[in-house]
């Protein structure tokens, strides 16, 4: 493994770190923001005021996160390819909705507003694939204690992703407890996965050959 690629998998391990210090210092000084009520995109929201420093964090969460998956390609066998592919997806579509904000609450839906929940929806099902594959992937490598641990998080991602959206559209007053459980288990899997890719030799063995 190359130094700089064997680096650049530890992206991985700090994306989520600085998600989660990113959206727990903006909820706690944005005016008015509950994050159990409250999605986390309504945290860079259109037209919300002091929120650079948000965007910027959770830009740069975007960036490490497609470093991660970069390295993990030039690295990977094929099974893990798509894997770090699904992950790719998913930081793209992040960094898009940086000019395609949420719409305010109570403001009319926007042509912004519509796209930024196309590519959330895409994000989300995106990290669901990525959580999923990864399971099949560490059972072929023998990883038992990776299978497990992947396979708890993709029953809280999906569970937890489906019980949101139901909330959103029922306009039920969870909506952030509920995402924050789907983004946490994400982020969770992310920094384990990534700690132990970063910390084998090969990672082609848990997969297919080039």
């Amino acid at each position: 493994m190359r130094r700089l690629e064997h680096i650049t998998l530890w992206c991985g391990v700090a994306a989520p770190l600085l998600y989660a210090v990113t959206v727990v210092a903006g909820s706690a000084v944005l005016p008015g923001y509950d994050p159990i009520v409250d999605p986390v995109s309504a945290l860079t929201a259109s037209g919300r005021p002091g929120i650079k420093w948000i965007e910027a964090g959770l830009g740069l969460y975007n960036l490490l996160l497609m470093a991660f998956a970069g390295a993990g390609w030039t690295l990977a066998g094929s099974d893990w390819r798509r894997v770090f592919l699904t992950l790719m997806v998913t930081a793209g579509a992040g960094l898009l909705m940086w000019p395609f904000a949420m719409d305010m609450q109570g403001a009319p839906l926007s042509a912004g507003g519509l796209a930024h929940l196309g590519l959330a929806a895409i994000a989300s099902l995106s990290t669901i694939v990525a959580v999923w594959l990864s399971v099949a992937n560490w059972r072929r490598a023998g990883q038992r204690q990776m299978v497990r641990l992947s396979s708890a998080c993709l029953v809280i991602v999906a569970l937890s992703g489906m019980a949101a959206g139901v909330a959103a559209a029922l306009s039920w007053p969870i909506v952030g407890l509920l995402e924050r459980l789907t983004i946490g288990g994400f982020l969770f899997w992310l920094a384990v996965t990534a700690a132990r890719l970063a910390t084998m030799s090969d990672l082609a063995p848990a997969g297919s050959s080039n």
